[in-house]
C-alpha cells in the first residue's frame, strides 16, 4: 500500500490563500491589479533613487531677481542653496517658506529649471522711518507693515518715528512694532504733508505720536506742525491759510492743526537773543 505525500505549501501560498480565499471571487479580480501596483511602485522607487544620483541633476546656476538692496549672495545665504546639490532633491517649497522668514523679504517664488537650474524671485520690504526700539541703541529701519529691516546709516535721511504713548513699549516685538494701524496713519500724514508747498524748501526730521489724537511732524528749523486723525481736514484748513502763514513761516515754532481755529507760535525773540549770546 502506497503511503500518500504531504502537501506542504509555503508562507506565501499560505497567506495568499487565507487572504484571497477569504476575498472570494472578488480576490482574484483584485489581486492583479495589487501585484501590477507593487512592481510599479518598487520600479518607481528604484528609477527615483537612480535619479537622485545621477550628476545630470546637480544644481550648477541659482538665478536670482530682486526689487530691493539685497544682494544676490545675500539671498542665496538666507536661501540655503549651493551649487552641487542633487534639483529634484531640493524642497523648492520649503526654500521659498526659508526666504520669508528673513524680515527684509515680504515674499519670495522659487521653480525649478530641470535639468541643473532654480529661478528665486524676492520682493523686498520698503523701508520709511527710522525707529529707536528698545532692543537696539542704534536707530532701526522699519517697513510699512512694522518689520526691522537693519540698522539706519548715520548718514540716513529717513524721518525718526517715535511711539511716546504710554503702550508704546509693549508694542516693540523682537522682529516688528505691532501697531499697524498707527504706522498706516502716520505714512499716510508724512505723505500728505511732504506735499504741501509751505514745506517744500524743508526736511521732515522726525514723528513724533503722543496719542492718536496729537502727532507732531517735526520739520528742519525746529518747526512742529500737530494734527490728529483728521489729519485731511487738518491739511485743508492750512492750504487756506497759507498766504497768511507763509511770510512768518521762519519765525513759527510750531503749527497746532487739530482745533477750529489754528494756533500758531512764535518763537520768544528774547528767549533766542539770549540763547545766541550763550553760544557765542
Amino acid at each position: 500500500m502506497k503511503r500518500r505525500k504531504k502537501k506542504t505549501h509555503s508562507i506565501f501560498r499560505n497567506t495568499f490563500g487565507a487572504v484571497f480565499g477569504f476575498l472570494g471571487h472578488w480576490g482574484l479580480k483584485v489581486f492583479p491589479w495589487v501585484a501590477g501596483a507593487a512592481i510599479i511602485a518598487l520600479a518607481f522607487y528604484g528609477v527615483r533613487g537612480s535619479l537622485f544620483a545621477d550628476p545630470f541633476f546637480r544644481l550648477e546656476m541659482i538665478r536670482i531677481q530682486t526689487d530691493g538692496m539685497l544682494s544676490p549672495d545675500e539671498i542665496r545665504t538666507v536661501a540655503g542653496v549651493k551649487a552641487g546639490q542633487n534639483l529634484l532633491c531640493l524642497d523648492i517649497a520649503k526654500v521659498a517658506e526659508k526666504l520669508k522668514t528673513d524680515s527684509r523679504i515680504r515674499s519670495a517664488w522659487v521653480e525649478r529649471l530641470l535639468p541643473n537650474q532654480i529661478e528665486i524671485q524676492v520682493r523686498e520690504r520698503k523701508g520709511f522711518l527710522k525707529v529707536k526700539t528698545p532692543f537696539s541703541e542704534t536707530p532701526q529701519i522699519i517697513s510699512y507693515d512694522g518689520f526691522y529691516l537693519g540698522a539706519a546709516p548715520e548718514d540716513s535721511l529717513i524721518p525718526l518715528f517715535q511711539d511716546l504713548r504710554p503702550e508704546a513699549k509693549d508694542l516693540f516685538g523682537q522682529k516688528n512694532y505691532k501697531d499697524r494701524k498707527m504706522l498706516s496713519l502716520i505714512s499716510s500724514v508724512r505723505e500728505g504733508f511732504l506735499k504741501e508747498p509751505l514745506f517744500a524748501e524743508r526736511r521732515l526730521l522726525g514723528i513724533d505720536v503722543y496719542a492718536s489724537h496729537r502727532i507732531d511732524l517735526v520739520w528742519e528749523g525746529d518747526l512742529n506742525v500737530r494734527v490728529g486723525k483728521d489729519w485731511k481736514k487738518n491739511l485743508e484748513k492750512l492750504a487756506a491759510i497759507r498766504p497768511e502763514l507763509e511770510p512768518d513761516l521762519p519765525e513759527l515754532e510750531y503749527l497746532d492743526l487739530r482745533f477750529k481755529d489754528v494756533i500758531a507760535k512764535k518763537r520768544d525773540k528774547k528767549k533766542m537773543a539770549k540763547g545766541g549770546k550763550k553760544n557765542a
